[in-house]
């Protein structure tokens, strides 16, 4: 008998399992890839819609809270900054102010809120501005009051550019003049 050892094949792995194996290999990072730039994307846009939604959240709770406290609409004043598809109310402060709200949009696309008081020497004074955020892009918006009741309207038509659906969307609010 012999007494040699047998000889078993060298250890390794043919070139045609290398090529498998490195083309298995390129076909997962290729599809993790894929999903990661996925995702990132998702991501993105839900993050702006959020942050959209939040600002338009923004814009309706301050403009119930303006109608609130105000007691007419206005197309007119002195001195305030009445530019055409500008929208402002009117009240009584209690030391006997007149206050002004506004809304409006500037050349650049931003939208305010302001709030100004005229004092009884006639003094015109900025109270407060509330700039909303940029994802807020108002392409138009308009006022419009019920003649029959004390209610307030307001239309934001919002460019929902940045996401998959092109097509402006349009927030109604409501509120009454003068409500507690």
């Amino acid at each position: 008998m012999n007494d040699q050892p047998r000889c078993a094949g060298t250890g390794g792995y043919t070139l045609l399992e290398v090529l498998a194996y490195a083309s298995i290999l390129m076909l997962i990072m290729n599809l993790s890839a894929s999903v990661l730039i996925g995702t990132k994307r998702l991501h993105t846009l839900g993050t702006l819609a959020m942050d959209r939604n939040e600002a338009i959240e923004d814009v309706a709770r301050d403009f119930r809270e303006a109608v609130r406290e105000s007691a007419a609409t206005v197309d007119f004043a002195a001195g305030l900054p009445l530019a055409p598809g500008t929208v402002a109310l009117t009240s009584k402060a209690a030391d006997g102010a007149t206050r002004y709200r506004l809304w409006r949009r500037d050349d650049a696309g931003r939208f305010y809120f302001e709030i100004y008081d005229v004092r009884p020497d006639r003094r015109l004074t900025l109270a407060s501005r509330t700039v909303y955020s940029p994802s807020v892009n108002v392409t138009e918006f308009s006022l419009t009051r019920d003649p029959q009741t004390a209610l307030v309207s307001l239309d934001l038509v919002v460019d929902n550019e940045g996401t998959p659906r092109s097509v402006s969307r349009t927030n109604h609010f409501v509120a009454a003049l003068g409500a507690p």
